[in-house]
């Protein structure tokens, strides 16, 4: 889709190592990251090289939205939990997860990353469990 218009708007692609440079000479304002077909850990690697630029970072529903009419083709949202892990958010079950934290103190390494500081935020809100 690179060099492509979409409603008049330039479409440019790049790898991660050029972005930088392509940014510098366009006045962005907001990314759409449209790549259905990618894994969790690419995915990540995208939202990291623009994460420290300030801009809005949008992205284009999944099959799954279309196909069940959630969403509609041309929509934009926010970037979710979902799109990142790849998978759909699994609610914990607190009496088995309750049994082995509660009371306790819990480290949740790597909290940089986006699923473990949900997880640590899962833990901080359910301080019944």
């Amino acid at each position: 889709m690179g060099g492509s218009t979409i409603a008049g708007v330039p479409v440019t692609a790049a790898g991660s190592a050029e972005m930088g440079g392509i940014l510098a000479g366009l006045e962005v304002e907001r990314v759409i990251l449209a790549m259905l077909k990618i894994g969790s850990t690419d995915y990540q690697q995208k939202i990291d090289v623009f994460k420290s630029s300030g801009l809005s970072l949008l992205t284009v529903p999944s099959y799954v939205e279309l196909v069940s009419g959630t969403a509609k083709l041309g929509q934009v949202r926010d970037i979710s939990i979902t799109d990142i892990l790849g998978w759909g958010e699994v609610s914990p079950y607190p009496k088995l997860l309750g049994g082995c934290i509660t009371g306790k103190n819990v480290l949740v390494t790597g909290g940089g990353s986006m699923g473990r500081c949900y997880l640590a935020r899962l833990f901080c809100k359910n301080r019944e469990i």
